[in-house]
C-alpha cells in the first residue's frame, strides 16, 4: 500500500471495534490524558487547604475534560521534517531518525506520531535547541521546555507533598494539562547542567519518564494523580554526558551535533531569514537575496543570534521607513506595504576602529534587486 493512499483514508478506518469513534479527524485522535474529575476534585481540596485556586489548569481541565488530542503520522510531515536540512544541513542525522521513526506508524493501527526520546549532544551556540523548535514547529505540534539546569530538585518536575510549604505541581504535570495536544513536543534543555549532588537530584524525575510503560502512569506528587505522558515527543540537549548517568543515557537515542562547515552556516543564515519573513508574513521580499557581506557577518553567529539580528535589522528599517511619513498615517493598503518593505534597507557592523568601535553601514539586501 502506498503511503500517500494510506494519508487519504478516513481516521475512523482504523477505529477500534470496542470503541467506534476513536478519531476525531485523520489529522488527530483522542484519548483520555488524566482523570478530569479526580483532578477538579483534588483542585477543590487544595483550595481549602492553601488557598491555591490553579485558575489556569482548572480552566483547562473544565474545557477539555482530560481528553487531549493526539497528532497523527501523515506522509507531509515527514517530508517536511526532511525539508529541515535545508535550514540546518547539520542535522540530517536527526531528520533520518525521527523520518524513519514516523514512517512505521502508517503501517499499523495505530498512527499517533512519535519517536524514542532523542539527546542531541553537542558545543554550546550550535542550536541544538532551535533545531526542537524547528521539528516541532515543521510537524505542527506544541512546544514546551524545561530549563533543566534552572532546576534545583526533583520536585520541581513531579510535585511536591502538599503538605510542605510552598509546595506546587509539577512542572510535567502542568505541560500535560495546559497543553491541548496529549503528544506534544518536550525540550529538556541542558540536562548536563542538571545538579546531582543534591538530596534529590532533577534528573532522577526522567527514568519514570523515559519509558513509555511508567510514563503512562507518570504521577504527580502534589496533585497526587497519574497522567498519561508516553505519547510526549521529547528532545533532550546536552554540551557533554560526563554529568549524566549511564542508565539515564541508555533511555536516549543520541546523536552527535556537528558544528556546520562554513558553507552550511552560510545555508543556514538564508534559511532563517526566509523563514523569519515567512512567520511575519512579509510576502513581498520573500525572493529577496541577502548581501553577501551580511551573510558572511552572520553565518559566525548562532541561529539564537542570527534571528535575533536579522529581526532587529527588519524592525529598525520598517521604523525609519515609517518615521518620514505623518505618524497618524496608517498602512492600510498593499501600495504602502510594498513601499515600506521594497525600501533599502540597511543594517549595521561592528568594526574596530583603533580603540573605538566604529559601525559600517551596508545594505541588507543585495540592491540590483531593487
Amino acid at each position: 500500500m502506498d503511503i500517500h493512499q494510506l494519508d487519504c483514508f478516513r481516521g475512523d478506518t482504523y477505529a477500534n471495534k470496542k470503541n467506534p469513534k476513536p478519531f476525531h479527524s485523520r489529522c488527530e485522535q483522542k484519548h483520555v490524558s488524566y482523570q478530569h474529575d479526580q483532578l477538579i476534585e483534588r483542585i477543590h481540596y487544595l483550595k481549602k487547604l492553601n488557598g491555591s485556586s490553579f485558575k489556569r489548569l482548572y480552566q483547562q481541565a473544565q474545557e477539555d475534560k482530560g481528553i487531549k488530542s493526539y497528532r497523527l503520522v501523515a506522509p507531509k510531515q515527514i517530508q517536511e521534517i526532511k525539508r529541515l536540512n535545508e535550514l540546518a544541513p547539520n542535522i540530517s542525522e536527526v531528520t533520518d531518525y525521527i523520518a524513519q521513526s514516523l514512517c512505521l506508524p502508517l503501517y499499523t493501527n495505530n498512527r499517533i506520531m512519535g519517536f524514542r526520546p532523542i539527546l542531541l549532544l553537542g558545543d554550546p551556540g550550535i542550536g541544538k535547541s532551535y533545531i526542537t523548535k524547528l521539528i516541532a514547529r515543521f510537524l505542527g505540534i506544541d512546544f514546551k521546555s524545561i530549563d533543566m539546569g534552572s532546576l534545583t530538585s526533583a520536585f520541581e518536575l513531579q510535585g511536591n507533598n502538599s503538605s510542605w510549604n510552598s509546595s506546587q505541581p509539577g512542572q510535567l504535570a502542568r505541560a500535560a494539562i495546559e497543553s491541548p495536544i496529549g503528544n506534544f513536543m518536550l525540550l529538556l534543555d541542558e540536562i548536563d547542567k542538571a545538579p546531582t549532588r543534591t538530596q534529590y537530584p532533577p534528573l532522577n524525575a526522567l527514568y519514570p519518564l523515559l519509558e513509555e510503560h511508567t510514563a503512562k502512569y507518570y504521577r504527580d506528587a502534589y496533585l497526587e494523580m497519574a497522567f498519561d505522558l508516553s505519547k510526549l515527543m521529547i528532545i533532550a540537549t546536552a554540551n557533554t554526558v560526563d554529568t549524566i548517568h549511564p542508565a539515564l543515557l541508555s533511555r536516549f537515542y543520541i546523536i552527535n551535533i556537528k558544528k556546520p562547515t562554513a558553507q552550511q552556516q552560510m545555508k543556514i543564515v538564508k534559511a532563517i531569514f526566509h523563514q523569519l519573513i515567512k512567520d511575519k508574513h512579509i510576502h513581498e521580499i520573500q525572493n529577496k537575496a541577502l548581501s553577501t557581506e551580511i551573510i558572511h557577518h552572520l553565518s559566525k553567529s548562532s541561529p539564537r543570534e542570527i534571528k535575533r539580528k536579522l529581526e532587529i535589522a527588519l524592525s529598525k528599517s520598517a521604523y525609519e521607513r515609517a518615521s518620514r511619513f505623518n505618524p497618524e498615517q496608517r498602512f492600510d493598503n498593499v501600495a504602502d506595504l510594498e513601499e515600506l518593505v521594497l525600501e533599502p534597507h540597511h543594517f549595521g557592523i561592528k568594526e574596530s576602529a583603533g580603540n573605538k568601535p566604529a559601525t559600517k553601514v551596508v545594505p541588507l539586501f543585495n540592491r540590483s534587486l531593487f
